[in-house]
C-alpha cells in the first residue's frame, strides 16, 4: 500500500488540474444548451427565452475563456515563478474589465435581437387577428347571403 506522501505525489497534480478541466467541459455543456435555447426561442419567437439562451451563451464564453487560460497556466514557467493564477477572483475580474466594451457590445446585440423578436411576434399576433376579424366578417357576408336567397 502507498504512503500518504506517495499517493499525494501521484494525485496531487490531477486534484489541482481537475477544477480547471471541469471548468472548460461545462463551458462546452453550456454552449450547446444555449444554442438550442436561442435556436428554439427564435423559431418561436421568444424573446424572454432568448434573453436567458444569449446570456447563458454570454457565461459561458468568459467561462471557457477564463478557464483556458487557466489550463495554459498551469504548468508554465509563470505559474513557477508565482504569477497569478488566472481563476483567481482578481484575475478574473481583470479579465471582465478588460473586456467590458466587448461584453457590453454582445449583451446589447442580444437585446436587439430580442426586441427584434419581441416585435416579430406582436406584428404576427396583429396580422392573425386581423385575418380572422376578416374571415368572420366573409363568414358573416355569407350567411346573410344565404337568409336572403332563401
Amino acid at each position: 500500500m502507498p504512503s500518504d506522501t506517495a499517493l499525494m505525489s501521484m494525485f496531487g497534480p490531477m486534484l489541482e488540474i481537475a477544477p480547471r478541466v471541469v471548468l472548460v467541459m461545462a463551458c462546452g455543456l453550456l454552449a450547446l444548451i444555449a444554442i438550442r435555447i436561442s435556436a428554439r426561442a427564435i423559431c418561436q419567437g421568444y424573446a424572454g427565452v432568448f434573453l436567458a439562451g444569449w446570456a447563458l451563451g454570454m457565461v459561458r464564453v468568459c467561462g471557457a475563456r477564463i478557464g483556458f487560460a487557466s489550463l495554459a497556466f498551469y504548468g508554465s514557467p509563470p505559474m513557477f515563478e508565482g504569477g497569478p493564477d488566472p481563476m483567481s477572483g482578481l484575475e478574473i475580474w481583470r479579465f471582465l474589465r478588460t473586456y467590458e466594451a466587448s461584453i457590453a457590445l454582445a449583451v446589447g446585440s442580444g437585446v436587439l435581437i430580442a426586441l427584434w423578436l419581441h416585435r416579430g411576434r406582436d406584428v404576427g399576433a396583429t396580422a392573425a387577428s386581423s385575418r380572422e376579424k376578416h374571415a368572420r366578417r366573409g363568414s358573416a357576408r355569407s350567411e346573410k347571403r344565404g337568409l336572403l336567397r332563401s
